[in-house]
């Protein structure tokens, strides 16, 4: 082994003297030895694109390496498509939306149900009132007591709207902003008067420094405002500046609100000093500086104003049923007085419906040509009789209910013959009365 040594080694010997010699050739050649030579700073690293024709060449450094890299060629990923991400905004406007339909439809069914009430109410009134004027039933005294029907507070202290809700109703002022106002009185008709479940009027007084009150008028109306709760079926009384009906009027011009008829009439006393009467329900009947209740019947109560007589029971807007100087009111009918050309009375016999009695005709009629008397008269010390003179005429006849209106069968020269007369007509007239019910219980 040894020797085995000892001639490698003489056989690498001279080659690496020959090595060494070359070398010391070169660095004198250069003048300088290689140890000597400086090498300039590169600086950072600066970044090229490689070039795409070539390949990258694999690292061959050790940190380079990765030991989990696949060998073999793997397929593609499949790409996804990008989903948006859910809107939660928009989610939410489309169930807000669909909740809104949902309740719109609700609010819209109760409208139209509150709508049709108050046409069923409207046409039974209508109903009822023209059965009064086929009819013509007896009417009765309005009672002197109106407090029946009628609401009226005083507070302790000025009431602010938001105060009176619950309690005494609930209440929308027509400008919001308006936070001065303070109730300090509330008047309202009972609920049924008339005959009327809804639709009425509120008034709410506020007293001011110079001593008058300034009113403001509200009317029930359904309430939309709740549109979270749209099964809510409380009603609400809104502002109303001008009366119903009537634009002219504005409550700022009201000084007082009364009562009447038991709560079926609704007195406005206004700045000019005229009366304003108006319904339960608000609506404009009359308006006159004299306003009494002569008579009643059923729900309907009759105002007359300034020698015009209306009814509340009547349709809206009818206007007067009769006109003249003076009223004589009894159970079926009316005598009115009027004056002629020569500021001569003459008489009529009238119903509460308007209608007219033209003895030619010998029935009731609207404008007749022969519905004028001289003389007319009630007596009732034996009997529902009339005794009247027709217009230009010499004589006089006995008019008389019996189940109807009948006239007598002889004519007269004096109101006392008439009078004189009376015994006898009322047979003659009993049996015509008797004869005429038989036949219309037969047409029954």
């Amino acid at each position: 082994m040894k020797k085995s040594l000892f001639i490698l080694a003489a056989v690498l010997f001279p080659t690496l003297l020959s090595a060494q010699s070359a070398l010391q050739q070169l660095e004198s050649m250069a003048g300088q030895s290689i140890h000597d030579v400086h090498v300039p700073d590169p600086g950072d690293p600066v970044p090229v694109d490689p070039d795409p024709e070539e390949e990258p060449q694999q690292s061959t450094h050790l940190q380079d390496y990765t030991p989990m890299q696949e060998t073999t060629p793997s397929a593609p990923a499949p790409q996804t498509q990008q989903q948006p991400a859910s809107d939660g905004w928009a989610e939410y406007l489309q169930r807000e939306q669909e909740r809104q339909n949902k309740v719109n439809k609700i609010l819209n069914e109760k409208r139209a149900d509150y709508q049709k009430d108050l046409e069923e109410e409207e046409a039974r009134i209508a109903r009822r009132y023209e059965r009064f004027l086929t009819t013509q039933p007896m009417t009765r005294p309005v009672p002197q007591f109106s407090g029946r029907g009628e609401r009226n507070f005083m507070f302790d202290h000025p009431m602010t709207v938001n105060e009176l809700r619950g309690s005494y109703g609930k209440y929308h002022l027509s400008d919001y902003n308006d936070t001065l106002f303070r109730a300090d009185y509330l008047r309202y008709p009972q609920p049924g008067a008339s005959g009327l479940q809804s639709n009425r009027m509120r008034f709410l007084g506020t007293r001011l420094a110079n001593g008058r009150v300034e009113w403001r008028m509200f009317r029930e109306e359904w309430d939309y405002s709740n549109f979270d709760d749209p099964y809510d079926n409380l009603t609400a009384y809104y502002e109303k500046r001008s009366l119903p009906g009537n634009s002219k009027i504005q409550s700022k011009d009201i000084w007082d609100v009364k009562m009447a008829a038991e709560g079926e009439v609704i007195i406005l006393e206004m700045k000019n000093g005229n009366n304003v009467v108006i319904r339960p329900n608000g609506t404009y009947l009359c308006e006159g500086k004299h306003i009494t209740f002569p008579a009643r019947f059923e729900e309907g109560v009759f105002v007359e104003c300034d020698g015009k007589l209306y009814c509340t029971n009547a349709p809206e807007y009818s206007g007067s049923i009769l006109s003249g100087d003076e009223f004589q009111y009894f159970g079926r009918t009316i005598i009115v007085q009027n004056h002629d050309a020569n500021n001569q009375p003459y008489y009529r016999l009238a119903t509460y419906s308007g209608k007219c009695y033209d003895i030619q005709k010998h029935q009731w009629t609207q404008g007749g040509n022969h519905d004028q008397y001289t003389y007319l008269a009630r007596f009732t010390n034996d009997g529902d009789h009339f005794i009247a003179q027709p217009k230009g005429k010499d004589y006089y006849v006995i008019l008389a209910y019996w189940g109807g209106l009948f006239k007598g069968q002889k004519k007269y020269k004096t109101i006392e013959e008439a009078h004189a007369a009376w015994a006898q007509e009322k047979q003659y007239i009993s049996r015509k009365g008797d004869k005429h019910q038989e036949q219309a219980a037969k047409l029954k």
